[in-house]
């Protein structure tokens, strides 16, 4: 991905989860986020550029002596929601509402999405 976003002119960097703070316990194939992947995560995003996009792989981390794990089911959604979680609310960001009518954005009143 970060390949093809880098070949049309849109600046990207490809990650393993762990190379961005995602620390899990040790339990394979089920593993938990650690308390501590909050603040990795958070240090880890300081030091991106941020005009480049981030292409982070899901579903993977590492338990606290750097084995692979994985988080089980829903694990890629966890890590989407844990890294766009634990990063400070920018004006470019956007809350969304699912009504039954389709997504409706809750930032500003002003925003086409």
């Amino acid at each position: 991905m970060a390949a093809r976003l880098n070949q049309i002119g849109v600046p990207a960097m490809a990650f393993d989860a762990w190379d961005v703070g995602v620390r899990t316990d040790s339990k394979f194939g089920d593993a938990s986020l650690l308390p501590s992947a909050e603040e990795d995560i958070r240090a880890s995003f300081d030091r991106i550029d941020p005009n480049v996009v981030a292409v982070v792989t899901g579903f993977i981390g590492h338990e606290p002596q750097g084995r692979i794990t994985t988080l089980g089911r829903g694990g890629s959604d966890l890590t989407a929601t844990a890294i766009g979680g634990y990063q400070p609310i920018a004006h470019d960001r956007h809350s969304y509402e699912r009504p039954k009518d389709g997504a409706k954005c809750q930032t500003c009143s002003s925003c086409k999405l």
